[in-house]
């Protein structure tokens, strides 16, 4: 009997663990088959990502598309800037169909070895154009550009761009004009009209023609049509990686990716209509070029659908004030941030957050969940400071930040910028050369060829107007808006930071400058909310103790701690026109708005010192200094040099005098620490050929080591002292970590970056007399080297023993 029980027993057990064992099978059969279709889903949403819906695109309807609008062009039914490259003379070679999209078709093609894309908002086998214009008899003859832009305002009105530039319409429609405007004679044919209005449809396009020449976007090179051609840019280094585990690209590029960024999101800050906001940051909608010849990549912004110039954005924003709301993300315009009132549950209806606090939230930030970091991983020698960077970068703070934090832009600059190794460009260059990144020519801002004299013109204008109306004031504004002295001349760039214009005042060359061209005066005034009555007058005494208050350690980037009184000081002089000691409520925002520019600081505080360009006022935010030519220094990027001894020799002379005369200002030494031609010019001395050199971009000096420039590698781990630059200054290595004094000093980094001859320079003293090239190198030699003891002052001795043998060599016959 017991032996029956027990084999009952045995054998239920038996069948309860057969039980278990087909149930756990079972399981794992689930989670396997789960796993393979969340990759499957994965690898699907990144091919289409990666596409652009490419799976309908197709280049035998695209070919057939180009030739039906070159037929349209060769009946007179379209017109633009593109038609005759493309369809006469054959230059623009049709690649292949990228994708078709719903808003957009876009084509790759080539023009001139260079490759570009092609789009049109209305895909093949829509109506043309002409089926979007509404009143076609209104452009049945040659339409005149007030004729047109009379119609485009009255129409268009508030819905230009979607609504994103509301307020500029008229400057908008014309900056579309001109680009339709194919013979320049401000008229438009009928052909040409249709085209223009259904340009004026497409918001890219739109926007393209505003930003034209900034770097942020790509190239506009014309239209055909209802199609226009733009710089192609490939976001393949981004988007390649965004789903994937494993991620091969180096530190060295993922470095130089995040720089990018950076810098594209810095020169949308101060664009021509004020800051432009990406609310949709994500890989796909960002694009690469190399800069160049060289392996520097230059970001692009490639999808500008939801992007949104601060007026328009602030209306859009102010709409959805008092929504109710549980969380941010209820409030949130995409990538833009709107936090939600906890206590109210409701709306904020005000932009909280800028461009690079979302790029290190979206791409930057490894530590935020849900996003693939272009930062992970990074050397060990600056990830616990990069860490707390970035936890600054991407953080929203309990107060409206709509603009860019400079100081935390520079210090996430410097970090990823200091920790490339020498030989970054080759780790870099491999990658590249596997991926085609297709090349670009950057120029300096000093000769962008792209900036449009006719938004400078613009701006004039509208400066002079203010200033008419009483909302601006300063010295320049009489003889630049009544007495009309100043005569422009063109728009010689428009940079990252500042827009830079030539004119003519009395017969001299000037510089126009203005770091926010589109700045709104009542931001700046939110700033001295201290002064309630605008009817009265501010005294030197109370500007200068308010500003003490409130600007302190930020004054010029903190590069004048300790001297802010004297500084402000020197500023109020500048814009106290009268010189009575007291400023206008107009003459007191400008002031202040004056007050956070940082080279008209320094400009003021260095006024008199032959290192710098003379200072010679300001209207508005725009202020008048002398213009020095970078152009014979510029030259040396050429792999020929046409240029003589004598001149090579006479520019050399005048940039040791110029870094001399900076070792001993009023303020201490200032040490320049981006030591490069475009970032020097020379003028001519009256009656003579000698030439004064002068430093036409101060953003990276400082005047001693307490400043923040120095201040941020401090506590940096470090091997060498070469671990310790900030660009082109050292402090040294001690013990393993940035915390010694500066080693360097002005002479030795013009030396080993502009004079003495190196495998990545041409240099200004190369290929010199037989009669003094053996001591001249030996001279060089001992200029450039930094030694293992600090030497942040000028050696005098190898100093005039340069000046000696140049001039020598001058005066010797050759």
């Amino acid at each position: 009997m017991f032996s029956v029980v027990l084999s009952c027993f045995l054998s239920k057990l038996c069948c309860r663990a057969r039980k278990v064992r087909v149930l756990l099978v079972a399981v794992t059969a689930v989670v396997l088959l789960g796993l393979v279709w969340h990759i499957l889903l994965w690898k699907t949403l990144l091919k289409s990502s990666i596409k652009v819906l490419q799976s309908p695109c197709s280049d035998e309807n695209s070919s057939a598309y180009l030739e039906d609008l070159c037929r349209d062009y060769l009946n007179g039914v379209v017109g633009g800037s593109l038609c005759e490259p493309l369809c006469v003379r054959k230059e623009v070679e049709f690649v292949k169909c990228l994708g078709h999209g719903v808003k957009m078709h876009v084509l790759k093609a080539q023009w001139a070895a260079n490759t570009i894309v092609l789009k049109t908002a209305k895909p093949p086998g829509n109506e043309r154009a002409t089926s979007h214009l509404e009143r076609p008899n209104k452009f049945s003859r040659i339409t005149t550009k007030q004729e047109f832009l009379n119609e485009a305002n009255l129409t268009l009105f508030m819905n230009l761009a979607g609504g994103r530039v509301v307020g500029r319409t008229e400057e908008t429609v014309e900056r579309v004009f001109s680009e339709c405007d194919v013979l320049g004679d401000g008229q438009l044919s009928y052909s040409e009209a249709v085209v223009c209005w259904s340009l004026l449809e497409t918001d890219e396009f739109v926007f393209l023609s505003l930003l034209r020449g900034l770097s942020a976007v790509p190239d506009l090179y014309g239209a055909c049509g209802n199609m226009y051609a733009s710089q192609f840019a490939t976001s393949k280094p981004l988007l390649a990686y965004t789903l994937t585990v494993a991620d091969n690209r180096t530190w060295a590029l993922r470095a130089q990716l995040a720089m990018a960024l950076i810098d594209m999101v810095a020169s949308l800050e101060n664009t021509l209509y004020g800051t432009l906001y990406l609310c949709d940051v994500q890989e796909s909608n960002f694009g690469f070029v190399r800069s160049g010849n060289s392996q520097d990549l230059v970001a692009k912004t490639i999808d500008l659908d939801i992007s949104w110039f601060e007026s328009g954005l602030k209306s859009s924003v102010e709409f959805e004030r008092n929504k109710s709301c549980q969380s941010d993300t209820d409030c949130d315009f995409i990538s833009c941030h709107v936090p939600c009132n906890t206590t109210t549950h409701t709306c904020a209806g005000r932009l909280w957050s800028n461009n690079l606090q979302v790029i290190c939230r979206r791409l930057l930030d490894q530590r935020i969940p849900g996003i693939s970091s272009l930062l992970h991983s990074p050397p060990a020698s600056i990830e616990t400071e990069l860490g707390a960077v970035l936890d600054q970068c991407s953080n929203y703070s309990s107060i409206p930040q709509p603009h860019i934090n400079t100081t935390i832009m520079n210090r996430l600059l410097s970090l990823l910028r200091g920790s490339l190794p020498y030989s970054y460009h080759h780790n870099v260059s491999s990658w590249l050369s596997r991926h085609d990144l297709p090349n670009i020519v950057i120029h300096s801002w000093h000769t962008a060829p792209n900036c449009s004299n006719d938004a400078s013109a613009a701006y004039l204008k509208r400066l002079c107007r203010d200033y008419l109306n009483g909302v601006v004031g300063g010295s320049l504004c009489e003889p630049l808006c009544v007495r009309k002295e100043v005569e422009f001349v063109k728009c010689l760039g428009h940079g990252i930071k500042m827009h830079v214009l030539k004119a003519q005042w009395a017969g001299n060359s000037i510089a126009l400058k203005t770091t926010e061209p589109a700045r709104n005066y009542s931001v700046v005034a939110e700033h001295i909310v201290w002064l309630t009555d605008h009817n009265r007058l501010i005294s030197k005494e109370e500007f200068v103790l308010k500003a003490n208050l409130t600007l302190f350690m930020n004054l010029a980037g903190g590069r004048v701690v300790g001297r802010t009184e004297e500084t402000v000081e020197r500023v109020f002089s500048e814009c106290d026109v009268l010189g009575d000691g007291q400023l206008s409520y107009s003459e007191a925002v400008v002031c202040w708005s004056l007050l956070e520019t940082d080279e008209f600081v320094l400009l003021s505080l260095l006024r008199g010192l032959s290192a710098v360009p003379d200072l010679y006022g300001a209207c508005g935010n725009m202020y008048a200094s002398q213009f020095a030519t970078s152009k014979p220094l510029d030259s040396q990027l050429s792999l020929i040099d046409s240029r003589s001894w004598s001149l090579r020799a006479r520019l050399a002379m005048a940039l040791i005098h110029m870094v001399a005369s900076l070792e001993n200002t009023p303020y201490g030494t200032l040490y320049l620490c981006d030591v490069k031609g475009p970032n020097f010019g020379v003028v001519r001395e009256p009656g003579s050929d000698r030439l004064t050199a002068k430093t036409i971009d101060l953003d990276l000096s400082s005047f001693d080591t307490s400043s923040d420039l120095f201040c941020v590698h401090r506590e940096r781990q470090c091997h060498r002292d070469s671990d310790c630059t900030y660009v082109d200054c050292r402090i040294s290595c001690d013990r393993g970590t940035c915390s010694g004094p500066i080693i360097s000093n002005n002479l030795q980094v013009l030396c080993a970056n502009l004079l003495a001859p190196g495998w990545l320079q041409l240099s200004l003293l190369h290929s010199p007399p037989a009669s003094i090239e053996t001591e001249l190198g030996a001279v060089l030699d001992q200029c450039s080297h930094y030694s293992s003891i600090p030497q942040p002052h000028i050696n005098t001795t190898i100093m005039n023993r340069l000046l000696s043998l140049l001039q020598s060599s001058l005066l010797s016959p050759s």
